[in-house]
């Protein structure tokens, strides 16, 4: 038995298993962001960010209510294997304010829904993953269900659009007869789609990234700096974001350089006057 790889990219790899001259099995990997709409009990839009682990995969489902009375939502989940037919159960559900994007308390719920009305605690899914997309159903334990198929992201595939090339001299030219406070400008060398580095190494779950990933890069810095930041204090939690570009070389993390980057500009649009 042998098996040939003919397809690689950040969130799809595709294997042939052959025996015989016959093809014994594909798989197409899960992770990345996955977006799309809904529909069932409610229809709305909904955004999957999955990582992949070691033996299985895991991420958190947001839905967004076309319904803007009714709560948004968001859930995090893990697979059990890599299989690409899966089912799981899901953690509790948590209520989102449609307004604000903050989470609903208990009392918040009841005056948005009413006495008589129950949240949802949990989800049973079953879905299947192929090269073209991701496919959804659930149930929840108060019977509410919906379904949805999203189709992978080209995310990863080189963009579409036609970049102008010029010189220095000739872009300071083409800025500088643009209108001010309208554009942003990001340099690359390869026809990337605008995302970030982070997105790009296949990974889409922000929630980990929080709870894994800052922690772990928060030991590495301190155990290199003579300041111990506290990350609660807004000040000092975007010095330590500023610091972590010293070493996100060596730790991976390039989305830390893009998020500082963006701190930068958006201070400088503010003390222009072009953001409020």
């Amino acid at each position: 038995m042998a098996f040939s790889v003919f397809g690689v990219s950040a969130n799809v790899l595709e294997l042939q298993f052959m025996s015989s001259g016959r093809v014994l099995h594909t798989m197409s990997k899960m992770n990345g962001q996955w977006l799309g709409n809904f529909s069932g009990s409610t229809t709305g839009s909904v955004v999957v960010n999955i990582d992949e682990r070691q033996e299985h995969y895991e991420g958190t489902a947001v839905l967004i209510e076309d319904d803007q009375t009714l709560p948004h939502s968001v859930v995090s989940f893990r697979t059990a294997n890599k299989d690409p037919k899966f089912q799981f159960r899901t953690e509790p559900i948590l209520a989102l304010d449609p307004r604000t994007g903050n989470g609903l308390s208990l009392d918040e719920l009841k005056q948005r829904l009413g006495k008589d009305e129950v949240f949802s605690k949990y989800a049973d899914v079953a879905g299947t993953v192929d090269r073209e997309s991701l496919t959804l159903s659930w149930s929840t334990d108060t019977g509410v269900e919906g379904k949805c198929v999203l189709p992978r992201s080209k995310a990863g595939q080189p963009s579409e659009l036609v970049p102008l090339e010029k010189n220095w001299a000739e872009f300071m030219e083409y800025v500088s007869n643009l209108k001010g406070c309208r554009y942003l400008f990001r340099g690359q060398n390869e026809p990337w789609r605008l995302r970030t580095s982070f997105h790009r190494s296949g990974r889409a779950d922000l929630s980990s990234f929080l709870s894994e990933d800052v922690p772990a890069l928060y030991k590495h810095l301190s155990a290199r700096t003579k300041h111990v930041f506290n990350l609660n204090n807004p000040d000092e939690n975007g010095a330590f974001f500023s610091a972590s570009r010293l070493s996100h070389a060596a730790f991976g993390l390039d989305v830390f350089s893009l998020r500082c980057r963006l701190l930068r500009v958006s201070r400088h649009f503010k003390r222009e006057g072009c953001l409020g």
